[in-house]
């Protein structure tokens, strides 16, 4: 937990906040319900990730760039439906 709270730190996405009085521990939870129908309903991805190479070549000629996550690369899982 510590080394991705340095990841997002370095990222830019949350900050240290020595000025503030509060404080909470992470706590793992397990998510609720029963997520075996979804799993089978995922669409498993057969491509290679992205290559940054390609990537930011590509955004280097980008007319309009927006932010996005290249630390950790999130993407998002289609599902049969």
């Amino acid at each position: 937990m510590r080394n991705y709270t340095k990841e997002l730190i370095a990222c830019g996405y949350v900050y240290p906040n020595n000025a503030s009085r509060w404080a909470s521990a992470v706590v793992p939870m397990p998510k609720p319900g029963n997520n075996r129908l979804l799993k089978r309903m995922t669409v498993p991805i057969a491509a290679s990730v992205p290559n940054l190479i390609v990537v930011s070549s590509r955004v280097k000629r980008a007319e309009d760039i927006r932010k996005f996550d290249m630390c950790k690369g999130f993407g998002s899982l289609s599902a049969r439906g």
